[in-house]
Parts: C-alpha cells; sequence; structure tokens
C-alpha cells in the first residue's frame, strides 16, 4: 500500500541521513523552525564539549546555560545572534568565527560556524542547518623569531610565504 511505501521511504532516508552525519567530522545541528533539534551528529556533541547526546536534548534556550559566545571583537552574543536564530530569521553565513565558552568548565575554542535556513518550495523557513568545525591557528615556539618570514609547506612543496604576528596567527 502507500502508506507501507511511504513508511519505508521514511525509514530509508532516516537511515541515510543518520549515515551521512555519522561519517562527518564537522558538527552538525539540524533544527526546525522553532529551533529545536531534530538532527545532530556525535561530532556535535564532542565539539561543544558535551559528556552525552541527551545533554544536547533540550532547548535552544537551555544552551545559554552551558555555553557562551563572544565575536572577534570580545563582545558576548546574545541568543538571538547564534547561528540557529540568524538562520531562522533567513540569513545565510559561511565560516563566521565565535569564540565559545563552557560556563561550567571555562574551556574556550575558536568555532567557524556556518548556517542557512530550511526552506520550503513556497520559501516559508521551516527549520535551519548549521555546520561548526574548529578554527586551527599555528603555534609557534617562544624561540621564534617573529619577524622573519615562515615558509608554509605541504610535505616539501612550498605553500607560500607569511609572517606570523606574536599572538600566533597567521596574518
Amino acid at each position: 500500500s502507500k502508506r507501507v511505501n511511504a513508511q519505508t521511504h521514511s525509514a530509508r532516508m532516516t537511515a541515510i541521513l543518520n549515515a551521512a552525519l555519522s561519517s562527518m567530522t564537522d558538527a552538525v545541528y539540524i533544527s526546525d523552525g522553532e529551533g529545536r533539534a531534530l538532527h545532530f551528529n556525535d561530532a556535535f556533541v564532542t565539539f561543544h564539549k558535551f559528556k552525552a547526546r541527551s545533554e544536547c536534548e533540550i532547548p535552544l534556550e537551555g544552551f545559554t546555560d552551558f555555553l557562551e559566545a563572544t565575536d572577534i571583537t570580545g563582545t558576548n552574543l546574545p541568543l538571538d545572534r547564534w547561528a540557529v536564530p540568524r538562520a531562522l530569521s533567513g540569513e545565510t553565513t559561511d565560516n563566521l568565527e565565535i569564540t565559545m565558552r563552557r560556563k561550567d568548565t571555562g574551556e574556550a575554542w575558536i568555532a567557524s560556524y556556518s548556517f542557512a535556513p530550511i526552506r520550503q518550495a513556497d520559501g516559508q523557513i521551516v527549520g535551519a542547518v548549521v555546520v561548526v568545525g574548529q578554527v586551527k591557528r599555528f603555534a609557534i615556539g617562544a624561540d621564534r623569531d617573529r619577524t622573519q618570514p615562515t615558509v608554509m609547506r605541504l610535505g616539501d612543496r612550498p605553500l607560500g610565504v607569511a609572517f606570523l604576528a606574536e599572538i600566533g596567527r597567521a596574518t
């Protein structure tokens, strides 16, 4: 019957989605139109320093109990400036750097967020997709002469030359 075919198709699509999310190393969070989690992968749990998936199965507002977000200037971001609410308002962004900090442990890291709304055929926003990865910075030894150029290499092939700033970021 059509109902059985629809259920079979739905189960197959859910299995495909779960396999895709499980294979990704970037953190992925998919919400409904209210910001509630529909799907997220284990990388999302690990990336945000949660101990278990169940800790992430909370309303969007609940994340502010555990996490604090600041922009690159150090300005604290209210929840409506976080990725999911911005996507639900229609915004699409690639590689937005945000510093995240766990309020309970003080651990902080720089994250690169990309997000977009999920739209129905008529354009109505019904959810959001957020993908996030950690920003990697170059580590520099204390004895390194930071006024001299550094040749960046991939194996033995030079990729380019950079002057590395005092704080350790590539400039």
